[in-house]
C-alpha cells in the first residue's frame, strides 16, 4: 500500500484515488454500481491464460463494460459476448487508449455493458450451465 501510496503522491493524483482500505464484500455491488467501466488488467501467465477472473462475470452481471488485458481466456470471452475493449497486457498507452475509448463513448459503454448483462442471463446463468455439470456427474455414475 505505502508504494502505491507514494507513487499517487508523486503523481499529483491525490484527489482522484482513494485506498479504501479493507471493505466488506456486501459493499462490492455498490461500488461495481458507481463505477463507468470494469477492469480486468491481469498480467498474462499460465494461470490468468486459461482461467476467468471471477470479476468479469461480477462487472457484466452489471452491465457494466469490461476492459480487459490479453490474457487469452478474459479476451476470448470478452471477444465472444463483445461486452468490452482488450488492451495489450503492460502496455499503458494501450490501456489509456482503451479506457478514454470507453470513458468518451457512453452509447458504446451501453452496448458492451447490454451485451454482458444478456450473456449472463441467457448464458452463463445456472439453469443452463447446470445442465452440463449434470450430463458429466451422469456420465460418471453409468
Amino acid at each position: 500500500d505505502e508504494i502505491l501510496k507514494q507513487k499517487v503522491r508523486e503523481l499529483a493524483l491525490d484527489p482522484y484515488v482513494d485506498f479504501q482500505g479493507w471493505q466488506d464484500v456486501s459493499l462490492f455491488p455498490s461500488y461495481i454500481l458507481a463505477s463507468s467501466i470494469g477492469i480486468s488488467p491481469l498480467y498474462r501467465n499460465v494461470q490468468h491464460d486459461v482461467a476467468y477472473p471471477n470479476k468479469i462475470f461480477q462487472y457484466m452481471s452489471f452491465a457494466k463494460p469490461v476492459l480487459a488485458s490479453n490474457a487469452t481466456a478474459q479476451k476470448n470471452i470478452i471477444e465472444k459476448t463483445k461486452s468490452g475493449l482488450i488492451h495489450i497486457e503492460k502496455d499503458v498507452n494501450d490501456f489509456k487508449t482503451k479506457v478514454l475509448e470507453l470513458y468518451n463513448d457512453e452509447p458504446l459503454r451501453d452496448i458492451f455493458g447490454e451485451n454482458g448483462k444478456k450473456f449472463i442471463d441467457d448464458e452463463f446463468c445456472w439453469e443452463k450451465v447446470s445442465k452440463s455439470l449434470i450430463e458429466l456427474y451422469q456420465n460418471i455414475e453409468n
